[in-house]
This record gives structure tokens, C-alpha cells and sequence, in this order.
């Protein structure tokens, strides 16, 4: 986000720096008009942005069950050790969460667009960058913490 922005005004400075002799009315008369709300577009975004969150949430509490299921029928039987399990299953998080990400960015980038094309600020978008950090962070730490407890609070069977 901030090194966007940052290049985005070295760009404009650049583009008026080659344009000093140009009226500023040109730059005023090709911005193009806005078809969509600021408001319209942030909703379609929160509703995608929901979904696949909703997804990937679905997705790991699954994961949560098969670990423990794997852990009463692998680990306490002794076919495999516990740093095994929560190793494996540390990597199938990472893979669903890659996932995600890669469909929030897509998404993300799609909405900064739309808003830039539209003549907004793409930065109003910056709320759901932040938003998603903060929820990769807590499901993170919350998927983690909950394999590390199969080692000290064992399912039973």
C-alpha cells in the first residue's frame, strides 16, 4: 500500500513535470466518470472478501478435525510421532491459507482498479488490507495454538 502510493506521486510529479506547459484543464478532462459508488463497489468487494474468508474458515476447522482424528488414530496407537502430525498438518495450513491470499489479492487488486478507473482514490481500499492482515494473524495463531494443545490436552477416543 504505502509503496504504491509513494509511487504513484513520484509518477504523477514525473507526468506533470512533463506537462508543465500543458493547461491543468487536460488532466481535469480526462478523468472519467463515475459509473459505480465508492459505497456500491466496497460492498461488492466485502461480499467476495466474506466468502472466501468464510471458505478458508470452513476449511481449517476441518483440518482441525482430521488432525485430531489423525492424532487418536496415529499418534496414541504410536504409528507416528506427535511433531509429525502438527508438522504436517502446519503445512496443509500454510497451503490453504496461500490460497486465500492469493484470492484476496486478486480480488483486492481488482477492486483498486475498478476504484482508480472510476476516479477514486485506490488507497479507500486500505481498510480491507488491514482487515485481512488482522484475520490471517488471528486464525494463524489460533490454528497453531490449537495443534500444539493435541500434545497436552489429547483428544480421546
Amino acid at each position: 500500500g504505502q509503496w504504491q502510493w509513494n509511487k504513484t506521486i513520484t509518477e504523477t510529479n514525473h507526468q506533470l513535470n512533463q506537462n508543465q506547459k500543458k493547461p491543468v484543464r487536460t488532466v481535469v478532462e480526462n478523468v472519467q466518470p463515475r459509473e459505480r459508488t465508492l459505497t456500491d463497489m466496497k460492498i461488492d468487494f466485502s461480499l467476495l472478501f466474506e466468502e472466501a474468508y468464510l471458505t478458508y474458515e470452513t476449511t481449517i476447522r476441518q483440518l482441525l478435525v482430521d488432525a485430531e482424528q489423525d492424532y487418536i488414530t496415529n499418534v496414541l496407537t504410536g504409528a507416528m510421532e506427535s511433531y509429525q502430525l502438527i508438522k504436517d498438518y502446519q503445512e496443509a495450513f500454510l497451503e490453504v491459507e496461500q490460497e486465500w491470499s492469493e484470492r484476496f489479492w486478486q480480488e483486492y487488486a481488482a477492486l483498486q482498479d475498478e476504484m482508480e478507473a472510476a476516479g477514486y482514490y485506490f488507497d479507500d481500499a486500505f481498510e480491507y488490507e488491514l482487515e485481512f492482515e488482522l484475520r490471517r494473524e488471528q486464525t494463524t495463531h489460533a490454528y497453531v495454538q490449537a495443534l500444539m494443545r493435541l500434545d497436552f490436552n489429547p483428544p480421546t477416543q
